[in-house]
């Protein structure tokens, strides 16, 4: 691949610079997304600072957030944290909104057939956001929560949404996530792996944080056979597995059709 990027491409995923101003909501933005970054509460001096504002435009800012239902205070001690409700109005797009009615129905099925979790991703900025999940209807269990994000190419689930796309754009997400993450390599065997996942239609791997987990995902497709999202199980291995491993794999790949088949997608026959 190459990592060239080049003046134009490097302009084109940086974010555009307008004419024209709009103050107070640049500030309203700026601490959304920097709450969005920390884990925990935190206080107004800390975002202040961060931001490099004073501690009057911040507490304005913030009482309005706090009145809109996106920001959340905690008392004592007036710590702020984010709410559900960016969460809840992203869910209230169409398009994500038709994906998770046709998706949860059979996630759920196949969570109770196989006894193992399963949650839905799809691409959020350079990587890939967790937008459903079901968990194991089993007393052990494994899953990923939602909203979680998950890195382009250090995950089984980012290197299957990657290898579903078309040329041009798979070239496009390489270079800007290249220039967001410049000593994050790319793997070197990277086209082999986009081979072998469109051949067998699956890709599976050890989870990159989790030992004793192996990532197992499948394609959802749109009527264009590119990957819209990626459907994918974090297996537990046990001493006694309850359902092998292999038969998982089957499963998950064949949900991931239907969900696939519902929204349009030409019908595999290899």
């Amino acid at each position: 691949m190459d990592k060239h990027v080049d003046k134009a491409t490097s302009e084109a995923v940086q974010p555009a610079v307008s004419r024209y101003r709009a103050p107070a909501l640049e500030k309203g933005l700026d601490i959304l997304e920097l709450l969005a970054r920390y884990d925990s509460a935190v206080n107004q001096a800390m975002i202040a600072r961060e931001l490099n504002r004073s501690p009057g435009e911040i507490y304005r800012m913030l009482d309005c957030l706090e009145q809109r239902g996106y920001v959340q205070r905690d008392r004592p001690g007036d710590l702020y944290r984010l709410t559900a409700k960016m969460f809840e109005l992203s869910h209230q797009h169409p398009p994500t909104r038709r994906l998770l009615d046709l998706a949860l129905p059979i996630m759920r099925r196949f969570a109770h057939d196989t006894n193992e979790s399963c949650h839905l991703g799809i691409k959020h900025h350079h990587g890939i956001l967790v937008v459903a999940n079901v968990d194991s209807p089993d007393f052990i269990g494994f899953s990923v929560r939602l909203g979680r994000m998950l890195p382009l190419f250090d995950s089984v689930s980012g290197l299957l949404l990657l290898a579903y796309q078309p040329v041009e754009d798979r070239e496009r997400w390489i270079r800007e996530w290249q220039t967001a993450h410049p000593n994050a390599p790319v793997p070197d065997d990277l086209d082999e792996i986009i081979n072998t996942i469109r051949h067998q239609h699956y890709w599976q791997g050890p989870s990159s944080e989790v030992e004793g987990i192996i990532g197992i995902t499948a394609p959802v497709l749109d009527p264009s056979g590119s990957a819209t999202a990626v459907l994918a199980t974090p297996v537990i291995v046990l001493k006694t597995q309850r359902t092998p491993v292999e038969n998982v794999r089957e499963m998950l790949v064949a949900a991931a059709a239907t969900i696939s088949n519902h929204l349009g997608a030409p019908i595999n026959t290899e």
